[in-house]
């Protein structure tokens, strides 16, 4: 089980439509119980992850 305050990617199903959030895990699960979807997947973000989107790329 992750922590509650850990990033999270959710990809949540809505009708015929995937959403793409960046979220704590806490929010995502109270998002999951309150939205009318199709299914879900959540995907933990670890310190590499971070690091490696969050670089910018020269030009």
């Amino acid at each position: 089980m992750a922590n509650k305050n850990q990033d999270v990617i959710l990809d949540i199903l809505v009708g015929n439509e995937w959403r793409h959030i960046h979220l704590t895990h806490q929010r995502a699960i109270a998002f999951i119980r309150r939205a009318n979807h199709r299914g879900y997947l959540i995907t933990p973000i670890s310190e590499i992850t971070q690091k490696t989107t969050s670089r910018t790329r020269r030009r």
